[in-house]
């Protein structure tokens, strides 16, 4: 089975593999994308009683997995923590706490911490209390970044977004998957962020944004391509200029309570037909 297309179909077969009587081997062609992912569920199997091993060219999961009666804590998501870093980055100060995060996650997007270093975010881990805080850092930002996110797709909006927010290009590779998601979202950054006044070039598997040398254009309704990650990727330009968002209620699929939570931290963004 092919490892390149989305994680997503083989995490399926993993999880269903683990109540199968002799289990399920797959055999990778191709690269794998999104690695994290699949490690991660590797590692829920196996503590769930599965054995369950992941390597670049074959997937092996042996079950059955057993619900051993072990009280879990299931830790928040660094995707919709990627958004609050955007916010941070985009601010002229601001510091904010996320609680039920921690420095060793096994979720792929935790790497925004460390990205988002250059991006000016500092991140600091407190353990005990399972919170991260994010801290607006005083340095100067480079001209544009270069990043390969095969192993975090969905990070992408929100530090294409960023990054223009910012002033500064990216060179975003490894986005082969961004065109099957909810919309093909090479195409709608393109379009939405061109909207805003960027320079932007696409590809079957990357994305281009040059340095940006005028003002963001005002006023502008973004629309979500019914997808939740445009809504979120986009919202935190409100600190840098007017917006709207078309559809604003997408979000409810993996974030219901963004809205709200923007309004706590004192940003209300115009909702559009």
């Amino acid at each position: 089975m092919s490892g390149s297309v989305s994680s997503q179909y083989l995490t399926a077969l993993m999880l269903v593999a683990s109540r199968f009587e002799h289990g399920l081997t797959i055999e990778i062609e191709g690269g794998l994308t999104s690695l994290p992912y699949l490690q991660m569920t590797a590692s829920m199997l196996n503590k769930l009683g599965a054995t369950a091993e992941v390597s670049e060219k074959e997937i092996n999961v042996q079950g059955p997995a057993m619900n051993s009666n072990q009280l879990w804590t299931i830790e928040s998501d660094w995707s919709g923590a990627s958004y609050w870093y955007s916010m941070v980055a985009l601010s002229t100060q601001w510091r904010l706490g996320l609680r039920y995060f921690s420095s060793k996650s096994l979720q792929g997007d935790r790497a925004i911490a460390d990205l988002f270093q250059t991006l000016g975010v500092q991140t600091e881990f407190d353990e005990k209390e399972q919170c991260i805080w994010l801290s607006k850092l005083n340095q100067t930002l480079p001209k544009s970044i270069s990043w390969n996110l095969i192993d975090t797709p969905d990070l992408a909006q929100t530090i294409a977004v960023c990054c223009f927010g910012l002033g500064i290009g990216c060179h975003l590779t490894g986005l082969h998957t961004l065109k099957i998601k909810e919309t093909d979202r090479l195409s709608a950054l393109s379009i939405e962020l061109t909207k805003l006044g960027a320079l932007v070039d696409i590809t079957e598997n990357s994305l281009r944004l040059s340095p940006r040398e005028h003002p963001i254009n005002p006023e502008v309704y973004i629309d979500t391509y019914r997808d939740h990650r445009m809504a979120m990727a986009f919202a935190p330009l409100v600190v840098k200029v007017p917006i709207g968002i078309v559809n604003p209620d997408v979000v409810t699929k993996s974030y219901p309570n963004f809205w709200n939570h923007m309004t706590e931290a004192g940003v209300t963004v115009v909702s559009g037909n």
